[in-house]
């Protein structure tokens, strides 16, 4: 079983990444990050369901509900866990800044981890990372998504 990859791409700078775009369904007004502002036509690629690595133990395409909790009170995380996430090129969660492209980012301190999870709105399949230690979480697209990787967090980190 494969996904649906929905992305658009900037005819100025080639990338994926954009600020924000409006759509009547199979096109949209897109504001590139880059700067130039675009009509395009969506694309689809059919990719495959990402690697799941969960503390050392990886699950090779996963299409099974996966959730992970951890506190403040668990002796073995207490500072939760640190989840990277590889996008694929087409993503607009890949991220360019002129200088370089970012594929990849890392929530730090998660205490909750929800993958497939059901959203109600315009994501089919999504991945929610939550932290109690931040206060703070959200949901990405899984379709975007190449591998994920969950590690125990050493530490408080800055951001998440």
């Amino acid at each position: 079983m494969s996904l649906k990859l929905k992305f658009l791409t900037c005819p100025e700078c080639a990338g994926h990444s954009y600020s924000s775009y409006s759509s009547n369904g199979e096109t949209a007004n897109v504001n590139c990050r880059c700067g130039h502002n675009y009509k395009g036509k969506f694309e689809y690629k059919t990719v495959d369901y990402p690697n799941v690595t969960i503390l050392g133990e990886t699950f090779k395409k996963l299409d099974v509900e996966k959730e992970i909790f951890y506190n403040e009170t668990h002796n073995d995380a207490p500072f939760g866990v640190n989840v990277k996430i590889e996008f694929h090129k087409e993503s607009h969660y890949h991220r360019c800044d002129r200088k370089k492209r970012y594929n990849a980012k890392t929530r730090y301190n998660a205490t909750e981890f929800h993958y497939l999870y059901e959203t109600f709105g315009f994501i089919e399949y999504g991945v929610a990372i939550e932290s109690n230690i931040h206060r703070i979480g959200g949901t990405l697209d899984l379709t975007h998504i190449k591998s994920i990787v969950i590690t125990k967090a050493t530490k408080k980190h800055r951001d998440h």
